[in-house]
This record gives structure tokens, C-alpha cells and sequence, in this order.
């Protein structure tokens, strides 16, 4: 999919490697990223998507991203907080 919308090839390279972090050479930050975004989304029960159940945090990402378990809650509460406010244009889009 990441492809027909054509974004960049880091970008696809990234989404395709995100459940396998070892193919996302020249691209581990950026892996790393949706790797972590894909998790806490499914932590926080946003979509399930064709992968089935979520896989394990990755450690590896966790520590190129620098990122602590107080970072990470942050996170994950801005995200549930920015998807309640998105949530009417959801709406709109389905009755559309």
C-alpha cells in the first residue's frame, strides 16, 4: 500500500520491516518509530490490522530510540487523547 501512494522508499522500507526489525538496514530509526507507534496503538486496543495480535515491544527499538517507560506512557496518553479529538472526523468519514 505504502508504495501505490508512493511514499518515499525509506518510509516503505520502514513499514515493511517494522515487525522484523533486522530487514530495516539504513532505516533502524525510522523502523524503530513505527515499530513503536504499532505497538502502543494496539496497547491502547487502536486497530488490529492483518497482523493479528501484537507482537513483543522490541527492546532494540526502545533503546535506539532512547526512549524511558515514562516516555513511553507520555506518549501513549497523547495518542489516546489526539484519537478522542480526531474521533468526530472519523465519523463524518464514514457517513460520508
Amino acid at each position: 500500500i505504502a508504495e501505490k501512494w508512493n511514499l518515499p522508499p525509506n518510509i516503505c522500507a520502514a513499514i515493511a520491516a517494522h515487525h522484523n526489525l533486522d530487514r530495516g538496514e539504513g532505516a533502524e530509526e525510522l523502523t524503530s518509530v513505527v515499530h513503536v507507534a504499532n505497538e502502543l496503538c494496539l496497547m491502547a486496543g487502536i486497530g488490529i490490522g492483518g497482523d493479528g495480535l501484537r507482537s513483543p515491544l522490541s527492546a532494540t527499538a526502545i533503546e535506539l530510540l532512547e526512549l524511558s517507560e515514562d516516555d513511553l506512557l507520555e506518549i501513549m496518553s497523547d495518542m489516546v487523547d489526539n484519537v478522542e479529538k480526531a474521533s468526530p472526523m472519523f465519523e463524518m468519514a464514514r457517513v460520508a
